[in-house]
């Protein structure tokens, strides 16, 4: 696993990160990621569910709107603060990945979308707690940060930018990146089958670049953007399917993984 570091350390980028912008809306573009990727884990979902690492809440909002009983979780409490005054409905809780407070086999289905590439150490740990908490039959969908070009083309622009500590040098950890063989390797020794994944992205890199952007979101709001999906213009949208049919693993940010907690679930 490659590690990417950053001038400030991974909890406090977070922290600042959730307490700088306002809670989400609903996501509502179902063909943009992580919104697409939920709902095909959601198919046939009717028990309660977790979001972990629910961040500003496009996700948790979406299906709580739609009456699915859901649970958001972060560590970062001011992320969970804003969503709670926006919306005094949901279930919110603050906890850590490594140590869930929750019993055995509570939920039918696990979302955990930018999560686990964050965690410095004990991803074992995290991955045994999330099959823990899942029903026997469960699915989780999450998300892993690819080793691969783009992100490598990322955090080269990123410390180009920041002029900060070199990706792979010393410096505050910020997240790991994971091989397809090296996320599905711990996802299998934590007990889980996995059944798909899918090259995603969450912001394109060529969205860094006003040339490439929709007309509608030409100026930047990371709000619209979370709600509605990082969109590309044609030529951008162009552009990055020829890149994703060369090489859609080398071209992608983050690969989505559906595993499953062998077994039925009880009647």
């Amino acid at each position: 696993m490659r590690v990417t570091r950053r001038q400030e350390h991974v909890d406090a980028y977070w922290a600042r990160r959730w307490a700088a912008i306002p809670a989400d809306e609903a996501a509502a573009n179902p063909e943009a990621y992580p919104l697409r990727h939920a709902l095909e884990a959601m198919q046939g979902v009717s028990g309660p569910v977790l979001e972990a690492g629910c961040g500003s809440g496009r996700i948790l909002r979406r299906f709580h709107d739609q009456g699915a009983r859901i649970v958001g979780m972060d560590y970062v409490a001011p992320g969970l603060a804003k969503l709670a005054q926006a919306d005094g409905s949901l279930t919110l809780v603050q906890a850590d990945m490594r140590r869930l407070p929750f019993a055995d086999g509570a939920f039918q289905c696990v979302l955990a979308f930018g999560l686990y590439h964050g965690i410095e150490h004990g991803m074992d740990q995290a991955l045994a707690e999330t099959l823990r908490v899942l029903a026997p039959g469960g699915a989780l969908c999450a998300s892993f940060r690819t080793d691969n070009l783009q992100n490598r083309l990322i955090d080269w622009h990123a410390a180009q930018k920041a002029k900060g500590p070199k990706p792979d040098g010393p410096g505050q950890f910020h997240k790991l990146n994971l091989t397809r063989r090296e996320y599905e390797s711990l996802l299998t020794r934590a007990g889980f089958t996995v059944e798909r994944t899918w090259a995603a992205q969450n912001y394109p890199f060529l969205y860094k670049f006003p040339l490439f952007r929709a007309a509608e979101q030409a100026s930047f709001d990371e709000s619209r953007g979370r709600r509605d999906g990082y969109r590309l213009n044609l030529a951008g949208r162009a552009l990055q399917g020829a890149l994703y049919a060369l090489a859609p693993y080398q071209m992608c940010n983050v690969t989505v993984c559906l595993a499953r907690k062998p077994g039925r679930e009880a009647a």
